[in-house]
């Protein structure tokens, strides 16, 4: 009997009443690989691709498309194996047959992994094989895409390794059904599941948090389980070249392997029927569950209130949650209702550990909100000024080779980068230490938008935070980033690509309303551009956070960019669309600008009546009022601003709004005071009526 263990004739008679695994595997890798080809290639046919492109898709689907497919049923026939193979563990009657047998454990595990991975590799390869040739009589056969075909055939044989072994774990320290597929779940799902629980703290509890693609965060969503593990490495197998991931994937699969084998090994069989086999596993596997599952239960009652009541719904939501949740647990352990308050001393550290936890977000005890890192490991800075400036917005551009691309805000080339180890620019540095001091006591009525940045340390690890500011702390931000230089190059960079390109220029004026600007004169645009880098060339960082006087809107099309060989057909231009301002200190600009006649401050606006309209806080009108009087009108147009002219860096008054009727009997919708400019007579007024109000 030891020497016929793995002989085929004893495998063939103990595969008898199981060919329902390997059949139905088969249809799962047929669909996945020869049926998927054929419905991807009968596109592209249909599509009218040239050979090339087809080519080209062709290797990219073995990169990605079956990669992703494969695994999906690479997945499932994992845990169906593991679970086939290793069912027995959960009845004594078995486990006493098995282990009755003159067959050693070491032995016996081995025979049934090897039967696990026959079911799993026979269907695999002849499915593959058949997509091969279908390939092959498409005319695409290659010994590049016999390679990638083996590539893939080893990183979904060791993906399937790791998942099966896990499986194989799970069922070996646990001693019946229902905690088998907790814990195998509990396996398969733990990282992303905290990873998002922390996301949704982070959100609620601190004010700065912000892209969640780093840190911890990242840690747990791509590597924090073996499906997250096995996802990741098809992403990044996808984009091409050589995983740094898949060098982990042996050791993975070797690792959760011995783990299997020495917890099949040293199982003891009077513990079957034992929700968990190992007694000290059982601390752990309850903690592990009952903490999260605390806090989780906390966010949720956090969530159902608004207002002050929430921070008292979400105590008791973490305190029903902890104390369920270890309750539930002990009833799953003894098998009995009547041990939900056993082990009290466990469920009291438990209940610390959340309380803990969670002050740890409540009272922000690790400094998330008010980190900022030193200045002399800071390597790099990227800030988003599309959230911070939402008036204004220019495209990331690089060049090469006459080529451009348009790069994320995040990206290396479109950050503030120190020149050598702790020279990172220190008044902008400054700028940000004095905003970060302040995360922690935010008023949110005064602030004016979101600063999200990216930090860049030595070593090459990444932080994302986006601060709260107000109008004055982003004024004096953007005043140093403008004393730096970079951000103010990279924001009218795209001023030097060719006015071949460019297709439109729309201008907003004094008057609140937007032109479009030379359209029967496009030879202009070359002067306007040069007019505007000159003037800014010029420009002082002071000038550039005053108040505007005009807005430029640019659109270029057909700018070249590099060839996405992956993308057949796919158009190798692209469309840049600029917004920014154009101050009163811009003179050459301006006097381009002068010849459309097109006002550029409210002196040139001829306006005969003021409709003023007074809100409350909450927006609903209370009432309204008109001025006709010179000497008001010259006071109202002093202190006004139109609502596409004013910056994020301008405090204005939110609750008071004018309408204009000029001398050819138009109204223009206008915009609004700036703060401590509204004129005398207009504040008397408001007091008025709120007084009559009241009375």
């Amino acid at each position: 009997m030891r020497s016929k263990i793995f002989s085929s004739d004893h495998m063939r008679a103990s595969s008898k009443g199981q060919m329902w695994i390997p059949v139905f595997l088969s249809l799962g890798f047929l669909l996945a690989f020869p049926v998927a080809e054929l419905l991807k290639l009968g596109n592209w046919f249909g599509m009218n691709y040239e050979p090339a492109q087809i080519e080209m898709l062709y290797e990219n689907l073995w990169r990605d498309g079956l990669m992703a497919t494969g695994f999906t049923v690479i997945f499932l026939a994992a845990v169906i194996n593991g679970i086939n193979g290793f069912w027995y563990l959960y009845s004594r009657k078995k486990v006493d047959f098995y282990h009755g047998l003159p067959i050693t454990r070491k032995k016996l595990f081995w025979y049934k992994t090897g039967m696990g991975i026959l079911y799993y590799l026979i269907p695999y390869t002849v499915c593959m094989f058949m997509a091969l040739c279908i390939g092959a009589m498409r005319g695409f056969y290659s010994l590049k895409l016999l390679g990638m075909a083996g590539s893939m055939l080893a990183g979904h044989f060791l993906m399937y390794l790791l998942v099966y072994f896990v499986t194989v774990l799970a069922v070996c320290v646990t001693g019946n059904i229902l905690m088998g597929a907790l814990v195998l779940g509990g396996i398969l799902l733990y990282g992303p599941l905290l990873a998002y629980l922390l996301i949704m703290y982070t959100e609620n509890f601190f004010t700065t948090g912000y892209s969640y693609e780093y840190g911890i965060y990242r840690l747990l969503t791509r590597y924090g389980s073996p499906a997250a593990y096995c996802m990741s490495f098809i992403e990044d197998y996808a984009k091409g070249g050589f995983s740094s991931l898949f060098l982990l994937l042996p050791f993975g699969a070797a690792l959760t392997g011995c783990l299997a084998y020495y917890a099949y090994k040293m199982r003891r069989s009077e513990r079957t029927g034992k929700p968990v086999v190992y007694k000290w596993l059982e601390v752990v596997v309850k903690f592990l569950a009952v903490i999260p599952t605390g806090l989780g239960c906390g966010m949720i009652f956090y969530l159902i209130p608004e207002g002050n009541q929430r921070i008292a719904w979400w105590i008791f939501g973490l305190i029903l949650g902890t104390v369920l949740s270890h309750g539930v647990m002990e009833i799953l352990y003894h098998m009995d209702f009547r041990g939900f308050f056993a082990s009290k001393l466990q469920l009291a550290a438990a209940g610390a550990a959340v309380a803990l936890a969670a002050s740890c977000f409540q009272f922000d005890l690790l400094h998330f909100n008010t980190y900022l890192p030193p200045r002399e490991k800071l390597v790099s800075l990227n800030i988003d000024m599309e959230q911070s400036l939402k008036r204004e917005n220019w495209p990331y551009l690089t060049e090469e080779g006459g080529k451009y691309t348009s790069v994320s805000w995040s990206d290396p080339s479109a950050g503030i980068c120190a020149e050598e180890k702790g020279t990172f620019d220190e008044g902008i540095y400054e700028a940000l230490s004095s905003i970060v001091k302040k995360q922690n006591h935010v008023d949110l009525e005064e602030n004016s938008c979101d600063l999200p940045v990216k930090y860049t340390l030595a070593g090459g690890r990444s932080l994302y935070r986006s601060y709260q500011i107000t109008e004055e702390e982003l004024k004096n931000f953007l005043l140093a980033c403008w004393k730096e230089g970079t951000v103010t190059q990279e924001k009218y960079a795209f001023l030097d690509l060719s006015v071949e390109y460019l297709t439109w220029v729309s201008g907003s004026f004094a008057d609140g309303s937007t032109y479009a600007l030379f359209q029967n004169d496009h030879s202009k645009y070359q002067e306007l551009t040069e007019a505007l880098k000159a003037d800014i060339l010029e420009a002082k960082p002071e000038e550039l956070v005053g108040t505007p006087c005009a807005s430029l809107n640019f659109q270029y099309d057909n700018v070249p960019e590099p060839e996405k060989n992956m993308l057949p057909y796919m158009d190798t231009t692209m469309y840049c669309n600029a917004d920014i301002f154009v101050y009163p200190t811009f003179k050459r600009t301006l006097a381009i600008l002068g010849e459309t006649g097109y006002p550029l401050s409210l002196e040139e606006v001829p306006v005969v009546s003021a409709e003023v309209y007074f809100y409350s806080e909450e927006g609903e009108l209370l009432y309204k009022t008109e001025y006709q009087e010179r000497n008001q009108l010259e006071a109202v147009k002093a202190s006004l601003r139109p609502g596409n002219l004013i910056p994020e860096w301008e405090k204005i008054d939110h609750t008071i709004e004018v309408n204009f009727t000029t001398s050819s009997d138009s109204i223009v919708s206008y915009g609004y005071f700036l703060k401590n400019a509204i004129p005398d007579f207009i504040e008397k007024d408001r007091a008025a009526n709120e007084s009559n109000s009241e009375a």
